[in-house]
Formats: structure tokens, C-alpha cells, sequence
């Protein structure tokens, strides 16, 4: 059996064209997933957020536990809850809020950001709106690359529903250059290439229907109630007191039955701050986000809340 030594291997790329090619393209792929790492905070927000998860960890480790609030959500909370205010009522406080997210995010995240580095606050507050405590759909490569720890690798990949979806969790545990392709295709495609602002509208729209064709409508929505459970357990395992809040929205709503029974089972406290007086329409500087005003209202409703703890 003949075997290829490394040196034979590497003279073989270098003297083939095709052997050029492909080192050009692990070199190029290497430059990228360096840039991707490099400034994938400019990338968005979101990004830039998952970046400073680390210091805000250190900071509530490094507290007083006494007292100390770690706020989880996505930009209901980020937007309803006045910062300063829960700090000047609580001192060490934190915020995990992600974009976009949902319980799934939450879970994983409370657990690698904060629970597993030691940073394990005397109250966790869920902020949610009525669709938040269900299981919704994740890009596996994006639990992989910023959401999933390494010690809860095992139970992701047991949580994923096919091939596809680890390999793809895999690829983002290894590369950000993957796990980000979604917002670095449209950002290379409007600077450098011509037609694409008129082209990704369609591409997006075909994508989103290819979807939609595999999986169902329903599985864009809800699939299960598997993260929730998730969440209340590494709460209870750390020993802080886990608390639902809901936030004021537009229009009146409730969390699902199945919600609110698994809540109601675990004994976990929900506070309503769905319909408060001072809130209408006016306070909701965009129809869905609580303007400074509305913000205000809402975190004083909830630290009388917190202070009156039955």
C-alpha cells in the first residue's frame, strides 16, 4: 500500500493547478474566518452583545450576590426595562438580551455565559411576550458558535433533529466564518457585486419558501416546549430564584396553557405587567418596542413588584 508522505502531499498542491487551487482556498477561507473573528462585532449588534456577555459575566461574579438580578430577553427587554433604575434599586445588575430571541437562546446562553463561569445571580427575570417561552426554530450554527457551552455540547447535539442540523452545529463551533454567512453574504453582495440589491430580495423570499416547503409553516413558529424546561432546571440546579415577567405589548395577550402549567408546576413566579395604567398605544415607539416613557412606567411596576415578593 503506497502512502503519501506530507512533504510528497504538499510538493503535489504546489506543483498541480488543482493542487494551487485548493491552497488558495484554504488560505482564502483561513483569511476569512480570521476577518469574520476580527470584526464580526461590526457585523450587528447581536454580535457586539454576545461580546460583552464575558465582562458582564466577571461583573455579577464579582458582586455582591445579595440581591444581585440578571435580566434575560431579546429587545423587549432591552428596550422596556430601564437599566439605570434597576441599578440604582439593585446594584448588581445584568442584562442577557440577545435580538430576535427566544427561550432556546436563553437556556443555552444563561448556562454558558453565566451559570458555568460562576456568575449565578439571586434573581433571574424572564422578560417575554406571549410566543417567548416556546420552543422556536434556531440556526444550529449559531447555537454552536455563540449559545451552547462545552460542557452541554452533548445534550445540543441529542436536541437537533437531523445530520444536517449537527453538521451544521459543528461547523459553527469551529468556524464563525459559517455561523455568520447570512449577514456577511448580503453585506460582500451590496458593496462588491453588481445586481445583487435587486437580486437577495428574491433569493431571501425562495429561500424562505424552500423552508417553509420542508419543514411546514408551523415549525417556523413552535415546535415544542423542551427549552423552558431546560431554563427552569439550571436555574433551580444554581439556586436563584427564577421569575416570568411579562411585558406590556400593543395588544392584550396570554402565555400558553402549556406555558403557564409548566410555570405553575415548578412553583416559578410570574409577574403580569401586561396591562398597566399609564401604558397605550403612545408608549410604543414603534408599535412593538416600549418608547422612554412606556420603559419607565414598566420598570417601576416591576421593582414595586419585586420589593412586594409574596
Amino acid at each position: 500500500m503506497y502512502t503519501i508522505t506530507s512533504n510528497k502531499a504538499t510538493g503535489f498542491l504546489w506543483k498541480t493547478r488543482e493542487g494551487k487551487v485548493v491552497l488558495f482556498l484554504l488560505l482564502a477561507l483561513l483569511l476569512l474566518e480570521i476577518g469574520a473573528r476580527s470584526f464580526e462585532e461590526r457585523l450587528s449588534a447581536d454580535l457586539a452583545h454576545f461580546s460583552e456577555l464575558p465582562q458582564a459575566a466577571d461583573r455579577l461574579r464579582e458582586g455582591s450576590r445579595d440581591g444581585s438580578v440578571l435580566v434575560i430577553g431579546n429587545s423587549l427587554a432591552r428596550e422596556g426595562i430601564d437599566t439605570e433604575r434597576m441599578r440604582e434599586a439593585f446594584g448588581n445588575v445584568e442584562f442577557f438580551h440577545p435580538d430576535g430571541s427566544s427561550v432556546v437562546e436563553w437556556s443555552w446562553g444563561l448556562r454558558r455565559y453565566f451559570l458555568s463561569q460562576g456568575s449565578i445571580p439571586d434573581r433571574i427575570l424572564v422578560i417575554t411576550a406571549r410566543s417567548h417561552l416556546v420552543d422556536h426554530v434556531v440556526a444550529p450554527e449559531k447555537l454552536g458558535a455563540y449559545l451552547v457551552g462545552d460542557e452541554n455540547i452533548g445534550s445540543a447535539l441529542e436536541s437537533l433533529d437531523n445530520h444536517e442540523a449537527t453538521a451544521r452545529f459543528l461547523l459553527g463551533r469551529v468556524s464563525h466564518l459559517f455561523a455568520n454567512r447570512s449577514r456577511v453574504r448580503p453585506l460582500i453582495g451590496y458593496r462588491f457585486l453588481p445586481g445583487f440589491e435587486e437580486a437577495w430580495p428574491l433569493l431571501a423570499s425562495a429561500g424562505m419558501e424552500a423552508q417553509l416547503a420542508i419543514e411546514g409553516e408551523e415549525a417556523l413558529v413552535s415546535r415544542s416546549l423542551v427549552a423552558l424546561p431546560r431554563l427552569v432546571a439550571f436555574a433551580k440546579k444554581s439556586g436563584s430564584e427564577l421569575i416570568v415577567v411579562k411585558i406590556p405589548m400593543v395588544a392584550d395577550y396570554d402565555l400558553p396553557d402549556d406555558v403557564v402549567e409548566i410555570l405553575e408546576s415548578n412553583e416559578i413566579r410570574l409577574i403580569d405587567l401586561s396591562d398597566l395604567d399609564g401604558i397605550s398605544e403612545s408608549s410604543f415607539r414603534d408599535g412593538y418596542h416600549l418608547n422612554r416613557e412606556g420603559a419607565s412606567i414598566t420598570t417601576k411596576a416591576l421593582l414595586d413588584a419585586l420589593v412586594n415578593t409574596p
